[in-house]
């Protein structure tokens, strides 16, 4: 399976991003109570991002969009339920949809400095997503998640342990060892 990299993940793009105090982000906000299922939600969200990112050459959100691009190039999403939703046009100056307003089940707001998050995005909170939850199905290709960082060691026990077996209450509990597999060992590709 190739290996697919992203130059926003060398390791200088991530010191640099770990020492930005104020870093920028593109927020997405989530239609909480419309979603359906998992695939039709990155769907949307891959629609609302690419008319977000059309936005670019906009000579209002070009410094922004290029101060994002070569720094942070972080994504913060954020959940909101149906009074929020309706909050969200009132409140923020510039949205993009993943389609008609009325039924979107995302939005997108350009890049913002996290210092200039309006209190409205403070309020929102986050929405988490588990990577197994993710529709991989939906995907051209199927990219599989590694188990681990290539090079970590892994171990399924220490080759000696100790348990506690106590089948009666009492005052004395006793321990008795017992061993383990163990395995450490380096994966490599």
């Amino acid at each position: 399976m190739p290996i697919l990299s992203n130059p926003f993940d060398a390791p200088e793009a991530v010191r640099a991003r770990e020492t930005q105090e104020d870093a920028w982000a593109m927020y997405i906000v989530v239609r909480r109570e419309a979603v359906a299922d998992q695939r039709s939600l990155c769907e949307a969200t891959a629609r609302a991002v690419i008319a977000a990112m059309g936005a670019r050459s906009r000579p209002d959100l070009a410094g922004r969009y290029e101060e994002w691009l070569s720094g942070s190039f972080r994504k913060i999403c954020l959940r909101a339920n149906e009074a929020d939703w309706r909050k969200l046009a009132e409140r923020e100056s510039i949205i993009f949809f993943d389609g008609p307003e009325a039924t979107s089940i995302v939005a997108v707001l350009p890049p913002l400095r996290k210092s200039d998050r309006s209190g409205f995005l403070r309020s929102l909170q986050a929405y988490n997503l588990s990577a197994a939850e993710l529709p991989f199905a939906a995907c051209n290709r199927a990219v599989r998640a590694p188990d681990a960082p290539m090079g970590w060691p892994s171990a399924t026990a220490p080759p000696f342990t100790l348990t506690r077996s106590q089948s009666q209450p009492s005052s004395r509990p006793s321990a008795s060892a017992c061993t383990a597999n163990a395995s450490f060992a380096s994966i490599r590709s």
